[in-house]
């Protein structure tokens, strides 16, 4: 299965950083925002493999629109 890279923009980074503080205000607990800003990493991490395992059902539902657009 053909794996891709992967890289947070600075931006994404931030937004992370925000939402570190958020949790962190909100909880109380420092923990729990980092543990919730992990689960964010590793869900975003999977789609190192999404584009090859999920071509065939995208491509096989009929009610599937799929748009795809060039950040050039």
């Amino acid at each position: 299965m053909k794996r891709y890279s992967i890289r947070l923009t600075d931006e994404a980074e931030l937004d992370l950083a925000s939402i570190y503080s958020f949790v962190r205000k909100t909880s109380a607990s420092s923990t729990v925002a980092r543990d919730y800003v992990a689960r964010i990493k590793t869900f975003v991490s999977g789609f190192e493999t999404y584009p090859s395992a999920a071509a065939s059902a995208i491509m096989s539902d009929p009610d599937y629109a799929l748009s795809v657009s060039s950040a050039e």
